[in-house]
């Protein structure tokens, strides 16, 4: 019996406990937790009206600027193409009158208009050359791009500096050869890169910037400098035989690669000193420059290599 009577006491014990649970907010008013969950659900639809606006109002922007840009192409294209067709003195290009379209104070100062209009010039000098390609050069110092893009190369965004090192050759901007040697150094791989193929493409002294280079010589970074090479050859066989004195030893065995791809079969006297080369990557590369030219027989005998090449 009297365990009987302990039991119901715990059950009522557990009962009173959950029905404390369960009016755990009794102490608060019903309307004032309706006025609190109506405030909530009225900031919540008050903060996706203003997100919906300014998706809206961001979306009627960017429509202005696709049909402005659209407008602004079409009126720098028809005055370049009629500045092209004929040839005008420098210091009153500005000032002709028989043109049907002319330059206003926006399109020389907006940078929405001078970002189209630079698009434009960059189009249209990847197809000319000559006169029509001095107009555009012209254009491009006088209204100031050549200035600022100098100025972007020292940005901190390194897609601004490699897009510009891009610009600059393709406006074949001359007496920057020193500014591209020292961005070779920069601490992006693109942007180094960018910049030791604007080198070769230039036809400027490109094997220091590669023989100072201190960073591993990625697979990705020699393609990308096998390909400028490439675009060269026709003009200039290049000499990869400098590059065998850095003491970078993935520039030594790129060197060795070009050679071999190259076919510079002046460059198999200084290939044959790398044959036994404690690097064994180089080692291989060495082997197989010789081997591409039949030279397996004697490649270890130095002496009559120097006699074959004297």
């Amino acid at each position: 019996m009297t365990l009987f009577l302990e039991a119901n006491g715990i059950i009522d014990r557990i009962v009173k406990s959950t029905d404390k649970v369960h009016h755990i907010t009794a102490f608060i008013k019903e309307e004032k937790l309706i006025f609190a969950l109506e405030c909530v659900i009225l900031g919540f639809l008050s903060l996706s009206l203003v997100i919906l606006g300014m998706i809206l109002l961001r979306r009627t922007i960017m429509q202005k600027q696709v049909k402005e840009a659209k407008i602004l192409r079409g009126k720098y294209e028809t005055l370049l193409a009629e500045l092209m067709s004929c040839f005008y003195e420098n210091d009153k290009i500005f000032g002709k009158k028989n043109l049907s379209v002319s330059l206003s104070k926006a399109d020389k100062t907006k940078p929405f208009n001078r970002q189209i209009f630079l698009e434009q010039i960059l189009l249209m000098k990847h197809h000319v050359g000559g006169e029509e390609a001095e107009v555009l050069n012209y254009f491009y110092e006088k209204l100031g791009f050549k200035k600022a893009a100098l100025k972007r190369l020292k940005n901190k965004k390194w897609f601004l500096r490699m897009e510009t090192i891009q610009e600059l050759m393709t406006m074949e901007v001359s007496g920057i050869d020193p500014i591209f040697f020292k961005m070779t150094l920069d601490k992006h791989q693109l942007v180094r890169i960018a910049a030791i193929k604007a080198l070769i493409l230039k036809d400027a002294t490109w094997q220091p910037a590669l023989i100072k280079y201190g960073f591993p010589l990625s697979p990705w970074e020699q393609y990308h400098i096998c390909d400028a090479l490439s675009k060269r050859q026709s003009i200039k066989l290049p000499d990869f035989t400098p590059l065998l004195k850095s003491v970078n030893p993935t520039v030594v065995e790129f060197a060795l690669k070009m050679i071999k791809h190259f076919h510079c079969l002046e460059a198999v006297p200084q290939t044959a000193a790398f044959i036994k080369h404690d690097n064994p990557k180089i080692a291989v590369a060495a082997r197989d420059v010789m081997k591409q030219f039949d030279l397996e027989d004697i490649m270890e005998d130095s002496k009559l290599l120097a006699e074959m090449f004297a």
